[in-house]
């Protein structure tokens, strides 16, 4: 089977999953095509390497959820070091119905993946394939080969940490304001 797999024909069944999985994984700073792009390039040379023992979705995700995560600890670095060569955030893609809801959702993204990152990795890959994915129990467990009481274990916490940090964002959001409007006003 592996024998008989061309990059193109890799690509045509599976290169929707993999956008899907980047655009979740990597967040709305994500280059998605780039990414995309060196996901299959590194699964064909791999390709030779290839067992057969998994499926190759799951092959995939472990490689797309390698080169996402590689791609945001050197994001991070770059912040850190040099924060003035940052870029904006993209421009996602939806339709706005007003300027003001479209922001609005913009900084809800932005403060989601702000949280999403800050909670470890195990949990934030099954919390961002069932919840942003709609993927079910079995699916996220056989993708990321893990049994499927671990997903619900995973995803339980997940979700309370999740909240936790929201909640710390939502609240340093609020002081950070006053405190700007407090700041102004003595002016």
């Amino acid at each position: 089977m592996k024998d008989e797999i061309s990059l193109g024909a890799l690509f045509d069944e599976h290169g929707g999953h993999v956008e899907k999985w980047v655009r979740r994984l990597g967040g709305p700073a994500c280059d998605v095509e780039d990414a995309v792009q060196e996901i299959f390039l590194q699964a064909f040379r791999r390709l030779p390497y290839f067992r057969g023992e998994a499926k190759v979705t799951t092959w995939l995700f472990a490689i797309t959820e390698r080169v996402i995560y590689r791609r945001l600890r050197r994001e991070r670095r770059r912040r850190f070091i040099a924060p003035h060569l940052l870029q904006g955030e993209e421009e996602l893609s939806v339709d706005p119905s007003t300027p003001a809801s479209e922001l609005d959702r913009k900084e809800k993204v932005v403060v989601l993946y702000k949280a999403l990152g800050r909670i470890p990795q195990k949990y934030r890959t099954v919390l961002m394939l069932y919840e942003l994915d709609g993927l079910s129990g079995g699916e996220v467990a056989d993708l990321t080969e893990i049994s499927v009481d671990a997903v619900w274990a995973r995803l339980h916490r997940g979700r309370q940490m999740l909240a936790k940090v929201l909640h710390r964002l939502e609240a340093t959001a609020e002081f950070s304001s006053n405190r700007t409007i407090a700041l102004g006003a003595k002016r």
